[in-house]
């Protein structure tokens, strides 16, 4: 894994949508991630909990 491939940050929104939980990251600006409710919940992902994102930029979407 290259050290460009993670970003550091804190969970500022989540947003529970049909099967997925859509996960705001505030890393200088806000990075939106995609989980299961169950890795939500298994990673203890709650609002302002600090995380470590791993990326793969082929997993990328640019949304204006």
């Amino acid at each position: 894994m290259s050290m460009r491939n993670h970003l550091r940050g804190r969970v500022c929104q989540m947003m529970p949508v049909k099967i997925v939980v859509f996960v705001a990251i505030d890393v200088g600006q806000n990075f939106w991630a995609e989980v299961t409710p169950q890795a939500a919940t298994e990673l203890q992902v709650a609002p302002d909990s600090q995380l470590v994102c791993l990326l793969k930029t082929h997993g990328l979407k640019l949304v204006p």
